[in-house]
């Protein structure tokens, strides 16, 4: 049996990582032969997002380093599954959604999954400044890359372990979101599903002038050091194992 680990980046979300833990399919992806294990990378929570997590009997680890991408870094250096997903921990994105993309993802051989939430958008998951935003970065990103690309910051997910590039590469930062997908596009086999995206559960993290603004600096910088005629090369994701800046707690 293959296993799944869902990495979930938290900071302050105790009212949506309860249900965002309930609602991943275990069972579902069980009749697949995926086993499943979440791991939750907190970022420092002043709330009882730690607690809730580990009530669930989630692995949960501290993050002393800052940003989202260190979250997921540290999240995928500490577990062992040959596919990686990653979930906000705000329910807004629909866990059941995992089943149909790990089909996908091995059914077609892909190397990754991602997801589009601006063709199903459920209403209040989104300002409208908001969704000007997300089109506007991921407008750039089809633009300066030539890949077909219609959600460049969705956070969800679902990769081969085997197949990404090394995470060093990527933003510590907000950025590393589109900045997995733009460089997996380029040289991989991979592909971007529909999903429905709901309101968040509980206050949003993102300043939409500051991170919007450094997401699209981030895609031009990234744009000069990336060549779309990069070679077809897939170091091995490093081996699992604990960072000392991070502290298990469950």
């Amino acid at each position: 049996m293959q296993k799944l680990s869902i990495i979930i980046p938290a900071m302050n979300e105790q009212d949506g990582i309860s249900p965002t833990l309930d609602g991943i399919p275990i069972s579902e992806l069980k009749s697949l032969g995926v086993s499943v294990e979440a791991i939750v990378v907190d970022g420092g929570s002043t709330d009882l997002t730690v607690e809730m997590a580990r009530a669930r009997g989630t692995r949960t680890v501290v993050e002393t380093r800052n940003g989202y991408g260190r979250a997921i870094k540290t999240g995928i250096e500490m577990t062992d599954g040959e596919f990686i997903a990653v979930l906000d921990a705000d329910n807004s994105y629909p866990a059941s959604a995992i089943v149909p993309i790990i089909r996908a993802l091995v059914s077609h051989n892909l190397d990754m999954v991602t997801t589009s939430r601006l063709e199903k958008l459920s209403p209040g998951s989104m300002t409208p400044l908001h969704l000007l935003g997300n089109r506007l970065l991921s407008l750039a990103t089809q633009l300066l890359f030539r890949i077909r690309l219609n959600d460049s910051q969705s956070g969800m997910w679902v990769a081969r372990r085997d197949r990404m590039l090394p995470i060093e590469l990527f933003s510590d930062g907000m950025a590393f979101s589109q900045e997995v997908k733009i460089r997996h596009f380029i040289i991989g086999k991979c592909l971007e599903v529909p999903i429905e995206y709901h309101a968040r559960i509980g206050q949003a993290k993102l300043e939409f002038m500051r991170d919007g603004m450094q997401n699209l600096a981030e895609i031009i910088r990234l744009r000069r050091s990336v060549s779309a005629g990069e070679e077809r090369q897939r170091p091995a994701m490093l081996p699992p194992k604990h960072r000392k800046n991070a502290s298990r707690t469950g």
